[in-house]
């Protein structure tokens, strides 16, 4: 029997890890305490871990997800339980409440907050989905000598008036060697329940907008040459609401895909790759865009700078982009591409993209052994030396058989790793597959301590 394996060229050789992907965007203490469930200050005094999983005694055996199943949906984090004694208290805790249970992540990726027994804090904390107070990392929650700002706040309270504030921050983000810069005389304009009111930023980028009563506001912002915007925010009494704005030049790169025989190709990714990456960059896509059916693309707002237009620039081929390395006007390598310059100024370019044919499918198949003969159940990554650590990963059956899909104008370097584990693998020497249509059948012995694949990526990754 023998294993059919059809490869996607976009898998990743590693398992996902789980992390926090929080953007702690709280605001300052005006903003965060009216957006928070509960805002009050304390200190620790005693943290719980949580208690340890019980091993299952009976019944049937759970089952059980692979880890490299990315819809599997994941278990939940387990949670730490802090005690605190409650000291001032701005809003959801009972005043006369001496002492609160919040709950936090264990910090491991999960957006927990590390705190410190006997160590006071302000804190703002949410419901969870269980209907408790929670904290972490993504809030203002931070250590009292942290909290000038906030304490002041906290304590002023009685005496501000029952208005609010918006304060508006612009900057220009068009162009990657600049950075981020503060944008003057861009038009603000607030509608809400004080009617509408209108301000140009000051040479810091800012406008404030301020005595305003609470409630929903539309923010909107607009200067020639860039794209314009909106955003709608909520004001509390004695709050504030920071609105902070990228602009970018309102420029274009468009045109049509199409193939060598003149007729639309839709569905093609189109990429943009900075021709000029600094010292630590990776030639890495900036933006993508993909044809629509009569062939169209289109790129909003790219960034300032010069940059190379074509298909799996970044990237091996796939089912979907079977395409060789192909730069604008129509070469594989960079040195025979035309730069595309997006100057500091809004405008439009066309370019229109006449593609090479699309690489065909190409059959490698073979087996691999043990030195003594006997078949092997091995991983098989077959990958693009190009684009080290990008992998399409094949198997091989109970007799040591195997079958991929592979590209015929594309080359690879095969590897065969077999083994219970990664510290029991064993591989064969890697192949370099070359360029070809021509069927190919291999034999593969395991003859070579530890993962090659692996091993190969973490010396290109020390370099």
């Amino acid at each position: 029997m023998r294993v059919m394996v059809l490869i996607a060229l976009l898998v990743a050789p590693l398992a996902p890890l789980w992390a926090c992907s929080c953007v702690p965007e709280f605001g300052p203490p005006c903003q965060a305490a009216w957006t928070a469930t509960a805002v009050f200050t304390g200190t620790v005094i005693d943290i719980a871990e949580p208690a340890p999983p019980q091993p299952q005694t009976a019944g049937p055996k759970p089952i059980r997800t692979p880890i490299y199943d990315s819809s599997a949906r994941p278990l939940p984090w387990p949670k730490r339980i802090v005690r605190m004694r409650i000291g001032e208290v701005l809003t959801g805790v009972d005043p006369g409440q001496q002492e609160i249970e919040i709950v936090t992540g264990m910090g491991a990726g999960d957006c927990g907050y590390s705190f410190q027994a006997g160590v006071d804090y302000v804190i703002y904390a949410y419901k969870n989905s269980e209907g408790r107070l929670e904290t972490g990392i993504c809030t203002r929650t931070r250590p009292l000598t942290q909290a000038a700002e906030d304490i002041a706040y906290l304590r002023a309270l009685t005496q501000l008036p029952a208005t609010a504030d918006i304060r508006v921050s612009v900057v220009d983000n068009s162009t990657w060697q600049a950075g981020r810069r503060p944008m003057q005389r861009v038009r603000t304009t607030i509608s809400g329940p004080d009617g509408i009111g209108e301000a140009l930023t000051d040479s810091a980028g800012r406008a404030t907008f301020a005595g305003l009563p609470p409630g929903e506001y539309t923010v909107q912002w607009a200067s020639e040459g860039y794209k314009s915007g909106n955003r709608k925010v909520q004001i509390h009494a004695q709050g504030c609401a920071e609105v902070p704005v990228t602009m970018l030049l309102d420029r274009r790169i468009l045109g049509r895909v199409l193939t060598r025989a003149g007729l639309p190709a839709a569905k093609v990714m189109i990429e943009m790759v900075p021709a000029h990456p600094g010292p630590n960059d990776s030639p890495i896509a900036q933006d993508c865009a993909i044809s629509d059916l009569d062939g169209h693309y289109e790129f909003e707002y790219p960034r300032t700078g010069d940059y190379y237009l074509g298909v799996n620039l970044d990237r091996p081929p796939s089912l979907e982009n079977p395409y060789a390395r192909w730069f604008f006007p129509g070469t594989e390598e960079p040195a025979g591409a035309t730069i595309v310059h997006l100057p500091e100024t809004p405008g439009v370019q066309t370019f229109d993209l006449i593609l090479p044919e699309p690489q065909k499918d190409r059959i490698v198949e073979g087996v691999v052994v043990w030195p003594d003969g006997q078949p092997a159940r091995a991983s098989l990554p077959l990958e693009d030396p190009r684009w080290p650590g990008w992998a399409a990963f094949g198997s091989t059956d109970g007799d040591g058989h195997f079958l991929l899909h592979s590209f015929d104008g594309t080359l690879y370097r095969l590897h065969a790793v077999g083994g219970d584990s990664s510290i029991s693998a064993f591989s064969a020497e890697p192949v370099e597959i070359q360029p070809s249509s021509a069927p190919l059948k291999l034999r593969l012995i395991l003859t070579r301590p530890g993962d090659s694949f692996r091993q190969e990526r973490e010396q290109q990754l020390r370099k």
